[in-house]
C-alpha cells in the first residue's frame, strides 16, 4: 500500500462503517471492519507502520478501526466512553464464546477450562474501579464531567458482567451464578437513568442500555429501555438506534412466547441472537 494512500483508505473504511451504523447498525458494518483489519495487517510487513512515528491522524484512524472491531467506539474521547479494559474483557469473552460454541454443542467443550477462563474475566470486570478511571480520564476531558463518567463506566462494568454471565450460561448451563441477572439489569438502569438527553454523555449509554433491556424480564424496565432508545434516536437519529428497538422487541417477544409454553424464564437471549446471526454491536 502506498504511504500516501493509507490514511485516505482507512478514512474511507471508517466512513463506510459510520454509514452502515447510520443505516441500521446490524451486521453489515462488520464487513468493513474486516477490511480495515486486512489493511492494518499489511501495514506491518510493508514497514509503513515502523518507518516513522505515526502521525496523530493515522493513530486516530487506526484506533477507531480497531475499536470498531469490538463495538461502536471506545474510551473517553469517543462517544461511547467505554473503558479500554472492559473492551478487552468483552473481546476475550467473545473469543471464548466463538471458539467453544461451534455448531451449538456446548457440551463438547471443556467445561472446567471455560469455567476458569470466564471466572477470571468476570473477576477482571468486577474489579474495574469506575471512580479511578473517571478521575484519570478527567485530565483529558474538555469539560468537568467526572460524575457522569463514573455512572457511565459503572453501567458498562455491570453490562459487561451480564454479557459474560450469558456466555457462561450458554457454555456451562448448570453453573450457579453469583448474582441475580435481573438485579444487575436494574443496577445498569439505575446508573443510566441519571444521564439525561441534554447531557454530553447521553449517547454513551447506548450499549449498556441495550444489555439491560435484553436481560430484563420486568415490563417496567423493558418500557424504560424502549423510552431510552427512542430518546437516543431523537438525539442521534442513527439506524442503529432503530435497530436496537427492533432487536429488543424480538427478544421480548421470544421471552413472552417461552413463558406461554412453560419454558424457563431465563432463555438465553445472547444465544438466540447468535443463532440468527444478529449482532447489533454484540460481539
Amino acid at each position: 500500500i502506498a504511504t500516501a494512500n493509507v490514511d485516505v483508505t482507512l478514512a474511507v473504511v471508517l466512513l463506510l462503517i459510520e454509514c452502515e451504523l447510520i443505516d441500521s447498525g446490524r451486521n453489515n458494518w462488520k464487513f468493513h471492519v474486516n477490511g480495515a483489519k486486512a489493511i492494518m495487517k499489511k501495514l506491518c510487513p510493508s514497514g509503513l507502520s515502523t518507518e516513522a512515528p505515526l502521525s496523530p491522524l493515522r493513530r486516530s484512524l487506526i484506533s477507531n478501526c480497531l475499536t470498531f472491531s469490538l463495538l461502536q467506539d471506545a474510551e473517553g474521547n469517543h462517544c461511547s466512553s467505554m473503558p479500554a479494559i472492559l473492551l478487552q474483557v468483552i473481546q476475550a469473552g467473545s473469543r471464548v464464546f466463538q471458539q467453544h460454541y461451534a455448531n451449538h454443542h456446548p457440551r463438547l467443550c471443556n467445561a472446567s477450562e471455560i469455567h476458569e477462563q470466564l471466572l477470571l474475566l468476570l473477576s477482571t470486570a468486577r474489579s474495574f474501579d469506575a471512580s479511578v478511571w473517571a478521575t484519570i480520564l478527567q485530565v483529558r476531558s474538555p469539560v468537568s464531567d467526572i460524575h457522569h463518567r463514573k455512572l457511565v463506566a459503572s453501567a458498562h462494568r455491570t453490562a459487561v458482567c451480564v454479557y459474560l454471565y450469558r456466555i457462561h450460561l450458554s457454555l456451562c448451563p448448570d453453573v450457579e451464578l453469583a448474582y441475580d441477572l435481573e438485579l444487575l439489569a436494574a443496577e445498569i438502569i439505575g446508573h443510566l437513568s441519571i444521564i439525561q438527553p441534554s447531557d454530553a454523555l447521553f449517547t454513551a449509554t447506548t450499549w449498556p442500555a441495550f444489555i439491560a433491556g435484553a436481560e430484563t424480564n420486568d415490563s417496567s424496565r423493558q418500557a424504560w429501555a424502549m423510552r431510552r432508545f427512542q430518546e437516543l434516536w431523537e438525539v442521534e437519529p442513527w439506524g442503529l438506534m432503530r435497530g436496537a428497538i427492533d432487536v429488543l422487541d424480538q427478544i421480548w417477544a421470544e421471552k413472552r412466547d417461552a413463558a406461554v409454553v412453560g419454558k424457563r424464564q431465563n432463555e438465553n437471549w445472547l444465544v438466540n441472537l447468535k443463532s440468527r446471526g444478529d449482532d447489533w454491536l454484540i460481539i
